[in-house]
């Protein structure tokens, strides 16, 4: 489905991605179709958001965990990717990409609006909407085998996108939506020279100017308990887990993971909704080579005996990820807990998040 638009304003940042706003909405239905019509959000437990080509072409869809539920969210002629639920579960935010631009689009659940906020002419990558459903932060470059990107902030009401940094592998939300922290690196330097930085917006909405938290800190996550961001140092001779306050006070380390860092590594953690455990994912050369359970109470680390492609948390303790079938088809699994038996939610075709 093609949408017939006018361009209004054009702005060019200073990182050299082109973005365009739109006053009027862009036309087009969304196809939101349900295969069991006695289920609904209501009933639907631990939602998963994931993109299948079961009809041609990559779309967007909703599941539960039971994968009894199930609705499709888009259908149009453009390639759709990274589906991402906000922590409510009332919005999914997702990549549309066609021949000569990729738009970020905004789909309610509860009234079926699907928003454009802007396009681009970059490659996005990932995006992740804050605690609060006000802002999109996403990480973008122009070559699309970088490891690092530029990262923007996108704001939901007003559409306004500001530039945060450039060079960024990682990046996560405070708890109160008012903080982005992220790791910066030189694709040239080595990666004790990542560095871990934060940006505040104040009450006005403007995004203040940068502060270096640690040298050498790779995938900050923020603890919605304590307040304090937790990292891994990469200086050592193995990964350290750290933890300070949002302000770079109060540092202290709060035990070592022995695995030796590695300059073709990289690192991404996600704390689970009780904010007890971390899942640490480690890739070499864009694949998952390792997943690891990390227990902050136990201060204990238990490596995931599984074969996935890409591993995330879903609701409380469980773990959604995916890994090819007999077929070699991507298919999307569960799992209630890290030590749980696994079981497959999705068949056709195949299916990713």
């Amino acid at each position: 489905m093609k949408y017939l638009v006018t361009i209004l304003i054009i702005i060019v940042l200073a990182a050299g991605g082109t973005y365009f706003f739109f006053l009027n909405k862009p036309e087009g239905k969304v196809n939101f179709v349900s295969v069991n019509s006695n289920f609904s959000l209501s009933s639907a437990a631990g939602l998963i958001s994931f993109v299948s080509n079961r009809d041609g072409n990559d779309e967007i869809y909703l599941t539960d965990s039971s994968g009894l539920f199930f609705k499709r969210i888009t259908n149009t002629a453009e390639r759709e990717y990274g589906p991402k639920l906000s922590l409510s579960s009332n919005q999914i935010a997702f990549f549309s990409q066609s021949s000569d631009y990729t738009g970020i689009y905004l789909f309610s659940l509860s009234t079926e609006e699907k928003r454009l906020l802007n396009i681009t002419r970059g490659f996005p990558r990932s995006l992740k909407i804050s605690p609060d459903d006000r802002r999109l932060a996403f990480l973008e470059d122009f070559s699309s085998k970088k490891a690092t990107g530029d990262l923007y902030l996108v704001d939901l009401q007003t559409g306004k996108v500001e530039r945060v940094a450039s060079e960024v592998q990682d990046y996560n939300w405070s708890s109160d939506s008012n903080n982005i922290i992220y790791a910066i690196k030189d694709p040239l330097a080595s990666i004790t020279d990542t560095k871990l930085l934060f940006r505040t917006i104040d009450e006005k909405g403007t995004l203040l100017d940068e502060i270096e938290l640690f040298k050498g800190g790779v995938a900050p996550i923020y603890l919605m308990t304590s307040k304090k961001i937790i990292f891994l140092d990469v200086k050592g001779e193995f990964l350290q887990l750290i933890s300070m306050t949002l302000r770079g006070e109060n540092q202290k380390e709060l035990f070592t993971i022995r695995i030796r860092p590695q300059e073709n590594s990289s690192y991404f953690m996600d704390v689970n909704s009780a904010n007890n455990e971390v899942l640490l994912n480690i890739y070499s050369d864009q694949l998952l080579i390792e997943s690891l359970i990390v227990s902050l109470e136990e201060q204990s680390v238990k490596k995931l005996e599984l074969e996935a492609n890409n591993l995330e948390w879903g609701s409380g303790e469980a773990i959604v990820y995916t890994t090819e079938d007999q077929s070699n088809n991507s298919q999307i699994w569960f799992r209630e807990g890290p030590n749980s038996e696994s079981y497959q939610i999705t068949k056709e075709m195949n299916n990713w998040f």
